[in-house]
C-alpha cells in the first residue's frame, strides 16, 4: 500500500476495545470539543461514557480526569450542580490516589463552581497515564 493512499485513523478506529486509557482519551477529548460547540446532548453522553470506561478501571486519576472533563460540559451546558457533583466525585479520587496536584486543580475549580465564575483558562484540561 502505499503511503498517499492510506487514510488517517480517527482517534476512535486508532482505540483497541481494551486500551481503557484510549477509550477514555478520545470520548473525554471530543466531550469538550461538542461542549463548545454548545452540543451539549452529545457532549455529555460521550463524556459520561468515558467515566464509564474509567470507573471499571483501576485507573484513579483517569476517572478522577474524566469525572473533571464531565463537570466541565456539565459547566459549559449552565449545570452548576451537575458540575460540582462530578468534581466532589473527581476529589475523592484524587485523593484516594494521592494525588495532591489534581486534588488541589479540582478544588480551585470546584471552588470556582460554587462562587459561579468560571475557571481559568487551561485549568481544566491534562493527560497524564
Amino acid at each position: 500500500m502505499q503511503f498517499a493512499a492510506t487514510r488517517p485513523l480517527s482517534c476512535e478506529q486508532a482505540a483497541r476495545p481494551n486500551d481503557v486509557f484510549s477509550n477514555i482519551l478520545w470520548r473525554a477529548t471530543r466531550a469538550q470539543v461538542l461542549a463548545r460547540r454548545l452540543e451539549h446532548r452529545a457532549a455529555a453522553e460521550l463524556a459520561r461514557e468515558a467515566v464509564g470506561f474509567a470507573a471499571e478501571s483501576d485507573f484513579l486519576d483517569a476517572h478522577g480526569d474524566a469525572l473533571r472533563d464531565l463537570a466541565e460540559v456539565h459547566r459549559i451546558a449552565g449545570r452548576a450542580d451537575d458540575a460540582r457533583s462530578a468534581l466532589e466525585q473527581a476529589l475523592q479520587l484524587y485523593e484516594q490516589k494521592g494525588n495532591v496536584v489534581s486534588a488541589g486543580k479540582a478544588r480551585a475549580l470546584l471552588e470556582a463552581t460554587h462562587e459561579g465564575t468560571p475557571p481559568a483558562a487551561g485549568s481544566g484540561v491534562r493527560r497524564t497515564p
